[in-house]
């Protein structure tokens, strides 16, 4: 991960550790669910290209000395806004010096900020499984009414009656079809992933022979495997709403009864970076600029001796993400998928 000269205040070695801590936390999507754009300022346009246009046959014969038809590709052009968010955090000499257990900046400071901005990251996330966003959504109820229009009705993942694997299958044909690329990411709710992943009928589908399913849930692996997938992911984030000295009101910062199927266009965890030279579902914009490193992450630390008594290690987290979407055909929503 490079840095760039310049600025005095960036802890490498921190932001390092943060950005590593951030990628390995399981319980969040946000650094694997969309391939980065990286952008050279804070807002502007990025295009992307039409997908009628993409996907249309333009090949024609060509006679002796006579020019190639020229193909009409059209681009279209989107705006993006890369939020810049800050959080600070003072680790005091005399609290340091004072604690029974040893508290090494090293340690705590990038888990800490680390922590924190993913939960900010993990918002962002969550804020695109909106039916709004997306040309198709699938909502879950108590029975079927299979459609290729822009809504459709399933039964829901934890009803034992119905089969999820065959809906998934039915709308990676739909979006297939309506874009022309094969979906290749699923990202789940809590508890959508728990319906799913101890259905009956997915547990048949992974039991060998002779008429024993298992009772074992389905691993993100196997379900990827089943749909023919090529990165699963289960968002488990939480965050507290409540003030600081209250009891804690916690809730899922993804929506826990949905699931997003899209087009990434990346295997693996680290779904790497895209230009917008070809389509994806959605991307998450990063002004590498402002972190100094293709992740949009910082910390910076510095002394500020008049912080308490002995004065405090101060460090900021800074963020240069967002995440958008780009091509609304390339997504379908799964919505209320739990009863």
């Amino acid at each position: 991960m490079p840095f760039l000269p310049g600025n005095l205040y960036v802890d490498q070695p921190l932001t390092r550790a943060a950005v590593a801590g951030m990628q390995r936390a399981d319980s969040f999507i946000a650094m694997q669910a969309f391939p980065r754009l990286i952008v050279d300022k804070p807002s502007g346009i990025y295009h992307k290209w039409l997908l009628a246009d993409l996907n249309r046959n333009e090949m024609v014969a060509r006679a002796d000395n006579a020019p190639a038809r020229v193909a009409t590709f059209g681009k279209e052009d989107a705006t993006y806004s890369v939020p810049t968010e800050s959080l600070a955090y003072d680790l005091n000499d005399t609290v340091r010096a004072a604690a029974s257990t040893a508290l090494n900046p090293a340690i705590v400071i990038p888990q800490l900020l680390g922590y924190k901005a993913l939960i900010r990251l993990e918002a962002q996330v969550g804020a695109l499984f909106s039916s709004a966003l997306w040309y198709r959504t699938v909502t879950g109820g108590a029975s079927d009414s299979v459609t290729e229009g822009t809504t459709s009705t399933r039964k829901r993942f934890s009803d034992s009656s119905t089969d999820p694997i065959a809906a998934f299958l039915q709308e990676i044909e739909f979006q297939s079809k309506l874009s022309g690329f094969e979906p290749d990411a699923l990202a789940f709710g809590r508890k959508a992933w728990t319906s799913f992943r101890t259905n009956p009928y997915v547990l048949a589908s992974l039991s060998g022979t002779g008429g024993v399913i298992r009772n074992r849930p389905a691993t993100l692996e196997e379900v990827a495997a089943l749909l023919g997938l090529r990165w699963v992911g289960v968002s488990k984030a939480i965050y507290n709403s409540a003030g600081q000295g209250l009891a804690a009101s916690n809730a899922r910062i993804v929506p826990e009864d949905s699931a997003l199927l899209y087009y990434r266009g990346a295997a693996g965890a680290d779904p790497g970076e895209w230009t917008d030279a070809m389509p994806t579902a959605a991307a998450c914009q990063v002004w590498a600029d402002g972190a100094g490193n293709r992740e949009g992450v910082r910390i910076r630390r510095f002394r500020d001796e008049k912080a308490g008594a002995g004065g405090s290690d101060h460090s900021e987290i800074d963020t240069f993400r967002t995440c958008g979407v780009v091509t609304s055909l390339m997504g379908t929503l799964f919505e209320d998928m739990t009863a």
